[in-house]
């Protein structure tokens, strides 16, 4: 990093100048001066740092431009590509081994799809910050250059959320912008960090003991099985029956934790040999090894050998998983090994948004590794590999037929407080605009409504999750802490509000639920492909793209939510819906089965 950390020391701060603040941390605050917070995140309410009173501004948003954030994606793809390429060459040398693109996609792809948007973004933050107030300066804390690389993508996916990692990137790229100055402020002590929600860790029941010991001996017996069914989002039950269909042993698997290994900065020594078009390019390809998660470079050989400590089957016919691919590196290893080999990738849905948003590059990667996509009921007309199956939740999930509705029940989205993995949600700053835009909409509801109104935020990111501000200006709506299952709260509601895309939408309207979904257009883009679904939904009051057209309706139909609920165009409309993004088919394994020995003997042919 070319930061000259000892530049200027912190008690010769001057009120003369504009000081940059990059992230949320107080002690990179100046005590007098203008100040510019490069976002939102930084914190745009403190405008005070001790007891004097200092002018800030919130610096403009480069992807408050929707057009241009999905620009940057389609330039990401592209990056990816290109990335990739050079990694597997990068890393099989390293290695010693020769392993395909699709090998190392597997194991890299998620990382690359959460890094290379949080890198444009913090780049362009830099790059393009302007002032005309005045000598640039900002505050850079002593430690900002020892930004190691983390173990695993479960450590990356915390860090990029973390004030202190995002200050110390801050930090390197404007070591770039010679005309600004540079203070040295001291490095604070650090609790590690922690993802956002915690659960208390439970001493294992008798039953679990005993369930673990069998699972083990299973093992040994299924470690020849043909088709490994792994974290699919059925029940236990439903896996179990689904591998007796197939004519296997009904067992439950477990991956292993991933291993922690030591830094070794000596095998870090090299930069992507790509060529670079832009000076964003260029910073990347060394910045990339310096970062690399560490489970893919010193701890590789650690993680192949926890794959053989599995004792999984070393060349199954088939894999099929829905939620393993992203996270668990020693699940992701031994797949990819599989699939050297000729194993067949089956993939399962596994999000409310997918098939339905403009862009996703969590979709566009599963897709580009999988040999078959299990749908919820979407097709792509130009990719057969996509079977619409049906909802891959447990049957009995989704049927309530001891409801008692009462209230009206609001979900809410969220996510970090800066940018990362690139989709059609908003982002960064924008989710301040979506609660804005959700405690509006409350507002703007009768009385009657607001009083059996209950809100359920995202309990996944806490105090960024727009419960406080809709306990500050609607303070007689319930709040629901999140901690009761959402289908307990299915059970007592009597009018399901939705608010950004994601599984409650089509979860409730499979369970027939009466639902009004409400998405701001601006904040939340659907593909070509599903806007005529769209637009049947709006055309009998389901779908509502603003504030006044949402409340308006509920106003009208809250004394007999079920009468307007049970038309024959809202069913019909309901269930044309279903059966493109929510298909319930009779017997949902058949089906699942159908599709997993058509993919084994695709792979054969």
């Amino acid at each position: 990093m070319n930061v000259d950390m000892g530049r200027i020391d912190l008690t010769m701060t001057e009120v003369e100048g504009t000081y940059l603040v990059t992230t949320s941390i107080q002690t990179t605050r100046p005590a007098f001066g203008s100040t510019d917070l490069l976002g939102s995140w930084c914190d745009d309410d403190a405008k005070k740092a001790g007891d004097k009173e200092i002018e800030s501004r919130v610096v403009p948003y480069h992807w408050d431009d929707r057009e241009r954030l999905y620009r940057d994606y389609l330039y990401l793809q592209q990056l990816h590509e290109e990335i990739l390429d050079e990694l597997r060459d990068q890393l099989n040398d390293c290695h010693g081994v020769k392993r395909s693109k699709r090998y190392w996609r597997i194991i890299l792809g998620p990382w690359l799809n959460w890094a290379l948007p949080v890198l444009l973004d913090r780049w362009i933050s830099i790059d393009e910050y302007r002032t005309n107030n005045g000598p640039l300066k900002t505050i850079v804390l002593t430690d900002a250059a020892s930004n190691n690389p983390p173990n695993d993508m479960e450590e990356f996916m915390s860090l990029v959320d973390d004030p202190y990692w995002n200050h110390c990137l801050y930090a390197e790229l404007i070591g770039r912008r010679p005309e600004i100055e540079i203070l040295v402020g001291p490095w604070p002590d650090l609790d590690p960090v922690a993802p956002g929600v915690t659960i208390n860790e439970v001493a294992p029941t008798c039953y679990q003991r005993l369930w673990g010991r069998l699972e083990k001996m299973a093992a040994r017996v299924a470690s020849r099985d043909k088709i490994v069914v792994f974290a699919t989002y059925l029940s236990r039950r439903e896996e179990m029956l689904l591998c007796f269909r197939l004519g296997q042993l009904p067992m439950t698997r477990r991956t292993m934790p991933v291993p922690e290994v030591d830094w070794q900065p000596e095998v870090r020594d090299w930069v992507l040999a790509g060529p670079s078009f832009s000076p964003f390019e260029e910073w990347i390809r060394g910045w990339i090894p310096k970062h690399l998660p560490r489970a893919y470079l010193e701890g590789y050989s650690e993680v192949i050998r926890c794959t053989k400590m599995m004792n999984w089957p070393t060349n199954p016919d088939l894999i099929w998983t829905s939620v393993a691919l992203n996270s668990d590196e020693v699940f992701k290893m031994w797949a990819a090994e599989c699939v050297e080999m000729g194993t067949s990738l089956v993939i399962g849905q596994h999000g409310g948004f997918y098939g339905l948003v403009k862009w996703s590059s969590a979709e566009e990667h599963e897709m580009l590794i999988s040999d078959q996509y299990l749908s919820w009921g979407w097709t792509d007309g130009n990719d057969e590999r996509v079977s619409p199956v049906g909802v891959l939740r447990p049957k009995a999930w989704l049927e309530l037929d001891d409801r008692e509705p009462c209230n009206a029940l609001m979900v809410l989205g969220a996510g970090p407080r800066q940018a990362y993995r690139m989709q059609a949600i908003p982002v960064a700053g924008q989710w301040s605009d979506y609660f804005d835009n959700q405690c509006r909409f409350i507002e703007a509801l009768p009385e009657e409504v607001r009083a059996c109104l209950v809100v359920r935020p995202d309990r996944s990111f806490p105090g960024r999750n727009g419960r406080d501000q809709i306990v500050e200006r609607t303070p007689e709506v319930i709040i629901d802490d999140g901690s009761e299952n959402i289908r307990e709260q299915f059970r007592k509601t009597k009018l399901h509000i939705a608010t950004y895309h994601g599984s409650s939408i089509l979860e409730a309207l499979a369970m027939n639920i009466p639902t009004v979904l409400w998405l701001d257009p601006s904040l939340f883009e659907f593909r070509d492909s599903a806007i005529a679904a769209r637009n049947q939904l709006r055309d009998v009051g389901i779908y509502h793209d603003n504030i006044e057209s949402a409340a308006d309706h509920i106003s009208k139909i809250w004394h007999d939510v079920e009468g307007w609920w049970d038309l024959d165009p809202v069913q019909s409309a309901r269930n044309k819906f279903l059966e493109r993004y929510a298909r319930q088919p009779t017997d949902l394994l058949t089906e699942i089965e159908m599709v997993l020995r058509d993919s084994i003997v695709r792979n054969t042919r």
